[in-house]
């Protein structure tokens, strides 16, 4: 392309200036816009297709969707019954969390999974006494944060940006030749995920010590005692697990992710039927910066092909 120099130039700039940390990855792709409008590198019609069909709304629409187990009881419920079962041991304790953050990581995106099993993780250790800079505290809410990185491979929409960002760049890469689906990966990524969690967990427990000497777990009681202040199973849990499990299914099928997504965006906030407040879910249950940064993703890789960048650098390591 007659532009291939300056939009290499623009695209190397805002990289240099992200991990330089001068700019983080959001508004690099407010100047990644500008620059390449002003400068003829990108025209609108490409760079609201590249940014709307790719990842931004997908990334919204999921994070909606996701954001109503905060307003369910699901979560809570989900990992007081799994301490009721397993809970009696600190070691066991540190593994449920993990084991629980992952497959409630497969479903939803990490920063929601992240969100819910900390507040569950922080009031179970203030229930327990565990003061901060404890050892123990600190292997559990870290176990969190290990779970909600590993369940992501489970399901496609899992861990949405890094997932959704990868099939983009497969598409965008053999121009629209190759690409993979949510049935394809739904069995793959559950068995490496079922395979990498006993292994994770083993080295995890290697890795953080902590002494049992000074910890009073609570007992089966507390948890039986947190489940019933619970209530029953509510609609409001049922209605989200039949969105989610129906979300899950659907990819699977094949369907369009896109459409998936803003048409189940739409059901989560529908007065009557939805489990998301909207308020807080757009003010804080939607990592803007995460979203912003997906669409930044979007934005190199189009700048790159509309320019021909992309295709001299596959000539250029075609003959290796």
């Amino acid at each position: 392309g007659e532009k291939a120099g300056i939009a290499l130039g623009i695209c190397l700039s805002v990289i240099v200036a992200m991990f330089g940390g001068l700019v983080s990855c959001g508004p690099a792709g407010a100047i990644l816009c500008f620059l390449g409008i002003i400068t003829g590198t990108l025209d609108s019609a490409t760079l609201t297709g590249s940014v709307g069909a790719g990842l931004f709304f997908q990334f919204v629409g999921l994070c909606t969707v996701g954001y109503g187990i905060e307003s369910t009881p699901f979560g809570s419920r989900l990992a007081y019954l799994l301490l009721e079962k397993f809970g009696q041991k600190p070691r066991n304790v540190v593994i449920i969390l993990l084991v629980a953050t992952a497959v409630l990581s497969s479903m939803i995106s990490n920063f929601a999974t992240l969100v819910l099993m900390s507040t569950i993780a922080h009031r179970i250790l203030q229930e327990m006494g565990i003061k901060p800079g404890n050892k123990f505290g600190a292997a559990c809410m870290l176990a969190v944060v290990a779970g909600a990185c590993t369940g992501g491979m489970g399901f496609l929409q899992g861990s949405i940006g890094v997932n959704m960002y990868s099939l983009n760049a497969i598409a965008s890469s053999t121009k629209g030749g190759y690409t993979i689906t949510a049935a394809q990966w739904a069995p793959v990524g559950w068995i490496t995920l079922i395979i990498l969690l006993p292994i994770m967990a083993v080295v995890y427990l290697k890795c953080v010590k902590f002494s049992n000497t000074d910890i009073n777990l609570p007992g089966t009681d507390y948890y039986r005692q947190k489940l019933y202040e619970l209530g029953p199973v509510g609609g409001s849990e049922i209605r989200w697990l039949v969105m989610m499990i129906s979300l899950v299914v659907l990819m699977i099928m094949g369907f369009t992710t896109l459409n998936l997504m803003l048409i189940f965006a739409f059901l989560a906030v529908c007065p009557g039927i939805g489990v998301t407040n909207t308020r807080d879910a757009f003010s804080k249950g939607i990592p803007w910066e995460v979203v912003f940064s997906c669409a930044t993703l979007a934005m190199l890789g189009t700048i790159l092909q509309a320019n021909g960048v992309s295709a001299w650098l596959g000539d250029l390591l075609a003959p290796m």
